[in-house]
């Protein structure tokens, strides 16, 4: 209804300005008439067209003066709608952009909280787990290793302070001579063997694994040969009857293999 009310208005002075130029060239228009009539020579004729001429004068002044006042009612009019169409849009616009910000603000603080709060609860879990993950990590520092060796194989006392180094403080030295039915073990949760490839170094793997068999624990033994001597077919199958074991030639491979083995042994 608004639009239509101001193409009405339009059209309406369009109509006005016009009409205007309409009467002006009427008044401006001398009619072929008018040229053709004698000018009267006395002077009571003179009078009356000097009176006429003012009449006319006078006619077209108060066209002119409406027109003019018409005009500045219609001019005021479309300004003042104008006027008024703007600050309402003006009032809407900004209401409508307050809205906006303030729900993007809101929508804003919402996910900034709910994202505060996700990453607290998952860190909170993943502290959690790492706590977990350190705690199983340093159990193994407390396992026992019995380290076995034919009485004739000099101490490991260099891969003994390996060990220890690497976190396993229980470590036996456990040397076994020629001829004794069995090793004494401590209920270790890992054995390692010294292996030279003498017969006795060959019976002990005999030995370790009748008794680990006997156990009601799955012990992983560790073969150290640190000659990079060959562990024959006959003791590797021996060593198959155990649920884990690995061979080391050399101190860091040692290491490695006994950290591995004492973590597989806590699961």
């Amino acid at each position: 209804m608004k639009i239509l009310k101001t193409i009405a208005l339009f059209c309406g002075l369009a109509l006005v300005t016009v009409s205007g130029f309409a009467v002006n060239a009427q008044d401006k228009t001398v009619s072929p008439g008018a040229l053709a009539t004698p000018t009267p020579v006395n002077n009571n004729g003179q009078q009356a067209q000097s009176s006429e001429n003012s009449e006319k004068k006078d006619e077209k002044k108060d066209a002119d003066k409406d027109y003019r006042e018409m005009f500045d009612k219609l001019l005021d009019r479309a300004t003042g709608f104008f006027v008024a169409i703007g600050s309402i849009v003006l009032v809407i616009g900004g209401v409508i952009w307050a809205l906006v910000k303030w729900t993007l603000r809101e929508t804003r603080e919402d996910a900034k909280k709910a994202l505060q709060t996700e990453m607290n609860r998952r860190g909170l879990d993943e502290f959690e787990t790492v706590q977990r993950q350190i705690a199983t990590f340093n159990s193994f520092k407390d396992r026992r290793v019995d380290w076995i060796r034919p009485e004739s194989v000099v101490e490991p006392s260099k891969e003994i302070a390996f060990l220890k180094r690497a976190g396993l403080q229980y470590v036996s030295n456990i040397p076994v001579a020629v001829g004794q039915v069995s090793p004494m073990l401590n209920d270790p949760d890992l054995v390692i063997l010294s292996f030279d490839g003498s017969p006795q170094s060959k019976d002990l793997v005999k030995l370790v694994v009748d008794v680990l068999k006997r156990s009601q624990k799955e012990v992983p033994v560790l073969i150290y040969a640190p000659l990079g001597l060959r562990v024959e077919p006959a003791e590797m199958q021996l060593l198959n009857e155990t649920a884990l074991h690995a061979i080391a030639n050399f101190p860091a491979t040692l290491v490695t293999q006994a950290l591995e083995l004492v973590r597989l042994r806590q699961f």
